[in-house]
């Protein structure tokens, strides 16, 4: 996935989350600091949403089963600091207690590298589900599963 995917993504979304959140025009407007042109703009297909707008949007709605279900992840937050970030180490150990959208690659020493069935980008997990490392990089993620394990 790249940034072109995930905001058509969550431009098409953005009118379906605002329904199902029963928020007016105005209001999503308000909340996303956006105006009421540009979001009719969005909503209608005639522009994409800008990335900082599609940050606002899935920070703000991320509990939305719509948004979760578009990222494909619980946290959909993750899924956009990986695609912008690229690689991300965790600081502490994150335990993320659902992999169902995860299929394991390689299984090595305790530890799992794992790929994300529908963004295609990986992570490095122990068997507690303890995230150590996402990335877009494959190579780079297997690098960091050979010094950790």
């Amino acid at each position: 996935m790249d940034f072109e995917t995930i905001q058509s993504l969550v431009s098409t979304r953005i009118r379906v989350v605002r329904a199902e959140q029963g928020i007016t025009q105005n209001e999503m407007c308000h909340i996303l600091g956006i105006s009421k042109k540009t979001l009719v703009e969005i909503e209608k297909g005639r522009k994409p949403a800008n990335w900082p707008t599609i940050v606002a949007f899935v920070s703000l709605f991320k509990d939305s089963p719509t948004v979760q279900y578009t990222l494909g992840d619980r946290n959909p937050i993750e899924c956009l600091q990986t695609y912008s970030r690229k690689t991300v180490f965790q600081e502490e150990n994150y335990y993320d207690s659902l992999d169902e959208y995860w299929k394991p690659i390689i299984e090595h020493e305790g530890y799992s590298l794992q790929k994300h069935y529908i963004h295609n980008h990986y992570r490095v997990v122990d068997r507690s589900l303890n995230v150590y490392m996402r990335s877009t990089d494959y190579k780079e993620t297997y690098e960091f599963l050979e010094r950790i394990s």
